[in-house]
């Protein structure tokens, strides 16, 4: 899906981790209008955390989520807890962990980096994202 998007040699032209490309793609393909400066929000979040824990593009992801269903604060509302839960059951049943390390080790290569990891987190962003669509605050 994101390659019908974004080809992976654009990915890798935005010289951004993944995080901070799951929030960039994200902004355009969802129309989310967040301004350019907004994507350094999520620089610390890149690799892992930058402690290769949980993977980027979950972290990315859930800025994402979090914007497009949450209307003020989420304590407000359970939903987005619902939507996260499902985002990252469904991360792990394709990709087999949120853990960056263990993502990194199985599927980043010289080449192309992380792209697939981040085509997967933007397909299963997509899907939570459709599956939730009446929900949608913006």
């Amino acid at each position: 899906m994101l390659l019908n998007y974004y080809k992976s040699s654009t990915i890798e032209e935005l010289d951004l981790n993944c995080a901070e490309t799951i929030l960039y793609i994200c902004n355009e393909y969802f129309e989310m209008s967040l301004p350019s400066s907004t994507i350094r929000l999520s620089s610390a979040f890149g690799g892992g955390m930058c402690i290769e824990d949980t993977c980027g593009t979950l972290t990315g992801g859930l800025m994402v989520l979090g914007f497009l269903f949450v209307k003020n604060k989420a304590h407000e509302d359970s939903l987005i807890k619902c939507i996260v839960n499902d985002y990252f059951k469904l991360f792990e049943l394709k990709m087999g962990s949120l853990n960056c390390k263990i993502l990194k080790d199985e599927y980043r290569t010289e080449n192309s980096g992380c792209n697939f990891v981040i085509e997967t987190s933007f397909s299963c962003l997509y899907e939570i994202i459709s599956k939730y669509e009446n929900k949608r605050i913006r």
